[in-house]
């Protein structure tokens, strides 16, 4: 079955927040595992929206067969507190997430985006450790409702209150886990 994305992000995602686009990636890499996750934002000028770029990486597990699955599947997920549909906030405010995933002896790579088939690029590489970076490109908006949104110091205090908890549960049991933001 095709999913017009647009379409099925307004409906689940009626007004999000830019900073929702930042919680679901950083969410995610939490979700597969990883202890180092790096925010990086570019812009011009912050009257210059379409010049937007962020790129999200991280060393979690990656797009294995299994995760890429779950991601090309609306309401598709393990966990009761998930609902599987996260990842239409980026198509809220972006028109491509450009994605690059290393596993095992595997490199994926597909754009998702309102054309996405539920396809990707698989070749064998060398093992480099697994990885995921997503490049977020083609801002959608006329204009960035507040550009706290994109401030470091701002990001950081909305990623430290959307997830106290696990940071201070990672803490207790001494579990790695920076998250930079630049």
């Amino acid at each position: 079955m095709k999913v017009n994305i647009s379409r099925a992000a307004e409906l689940f995602f009626p007004n999000p927040s830019l900073e929702a686009v930042f919680v679901e990636a950083t969410a995610n890499s939490i979700d597969a595992g990883a202890t180092r996750i790096d925010i990086t934002i570019k812009i011009e000028e912050f009257s210059k929206v379409d010049t937007l770029s962020v790129r999200i990486s991280d060393n979690g597990t990656g797009f294995t067969e299994e995760n890429f699955f779950k991601f090309s599947s609306l309401l598709e997920s393990k966990k009761d507190d998930h609902k599987g549909i996260g990842r239409l906030v980026f198509m809220s405010y972006f028109k491509d997430v450009k994605v690059t995933s290393n596993f095992e002896n595997y490199q994926r790579k597909f754009t998702y985006n309102d054309d996405f088939d539920e396809t990707s690029d698989l070749t064998e590489t060398e093992s480099a450790g697994p990885s995921t970076t997503l490049h977020f490109t083609g801002y959608r908006k006329d204009k960035v409702k507040s550009y706290d949104y994109l401030k470091p110091s701002s990001l950081k205090k909305t990623l430290m209150f959307h997830f106290f908890p696990l940071f201070y549960e990672r803490m207790l049991k001494q579990e790695e886990l920076t998250i930079g933001i630049h």
